[in-house]
């Protein structure tokens, strides 16, 4: 599936999401947060390219139970507790507006690539 794509598109993906990850951590200035999210896009990563997700028959399926979910708890647990919601208090709006846009073109490569393959 991914034999298909052209290297730049790939490319593109790679440094988009790489800026995007400096601007969240330029925002939130998390250590903890930046390498939580290293490792997640890594087991995504992962999970994506030995073909994890293209099983669609299982229930419920494999991209929401491995891909959605566990950021959905993750949000829903720093907006319950008072320690999240002080971490998310503390972060630069101005500057994760600048990660949203660069996450918006992160969601472009991603349609190239599903478009491509």
């Amino acid at each position: 599936m991914l034999q298909s794509i052209e290297p730049w598109i790939s490319g593109l993906f790679v440094v988009i999401t790489a800026v995007t990850l400096l601007l969240l951590f330029w925002a939130m200035r998390s250590r903890t947060l930046l390498i939580g999210v290293l490792i997640w896009a890594f087991i995504q990563a992962a999970l994506g390219l030995s073909g994890f997700f293209s099983d669609t028959t299982s229930l419920p399926p494999r991209v929401f139970a491995f891909g959605v979910l566990p950021a959905v708890i993750a949000i829903l647990v720093c907006l319950a507790t008072p320690t999240g919601r002080a971490f998310m208090d503390r972060a630069d709006l101005r500057k994760l507006t600048g990660c949203t846009c660069a996450y918006q073109w992160r969601s472009f490569c991603s349609c190239l690539l599903n478009a491509t393959s």
